[in-house]
């Protein structure tokens, strides 16, 4: 199994755990991802629960996303999916922790 899907997983169930054991709480939860869009792939619906119930959700990237493209690459590809994870994080109602800025010279 993934490392970061086990990981994950453990955390859910700490996360649910903490739930039911205090309801009136308010939650700060954290989702970290090594590339951009993992959060939102590897939580998003869980990330949309707590979110909707009122807590706090922060997604953490940890690295830009500006490799690992076909056909695209650097500043430009980092831009993109930041703006694809900011467009995931306004519909989720979700924070994002800025990630790492684009290199200078694209």
């Amino acid at each position: 199994m993934n490392i970061l899907k086990y990981l994950f997983l453990v955390i859910s169930s700490f996360v649910a755990i903490t739930t039911l054991a205090s309801q009136d709480e308010k939650l700060s939860i954290v989702v970290i991802g090594a590339h951009p869009d993992d959060p939102d792939l590897m939580a998003g619906d869980t990330a949309i629960k707590y979110a909707k119930l009122g807590h706090n959700v922060l997604f953490v990237s940890l690295t830009n996303g500006d490799a690992g493209h076909q056909s695209e690459g650097g500043g430009a590809l980092t831009r993109r999916r930041r703006a694809e994870a900011e467009e995931a994080g306004r519909r989720f109602g979700v924070t994002l922790m800025k990630s790492p800025p684009a290199r200078k010279s694209d």
